[in-house]
């Protein structure tokens, strides 16, 4: 993801909103991809995030690794950098 102004939260760094919005869409994207079931109905059940560090330009990554893969529920471990 693009970090542009307008992306920026008061202090002129990237928003924790904009980081949960990619780190939800990457995972609910994730999950959608590994589901076993076809037109299965998927939803996020929570986010925890944790910001260690800003950017205020540049671009942004995410990737997505599976930390649990049950028959009704999955788990995501969500790194973005």
């Amino acid at each position: 993801m693009e970090v542009t102004p307008a992306h920026h939260q008061p202090a002129g760094v990237l928003h924790g909103g904009a980081t949960a919005a990619l780190a939800e869409t990457v995972g609910s994207s994730a999950a959608a991809i590994f589901s076993k079931k076809e037109n299965q109905i998927l939803r996020g059940v929570e986010l925890s995030i944790n910001h260690v560090r800003g950017i205020s330009e540049g671009f942004v990554f995410a990737k997505a690794v599976p930390i649990h893969m049950g028959r009704t529920m999955q788990l995501w471990k969500i790194s973005i950098y």
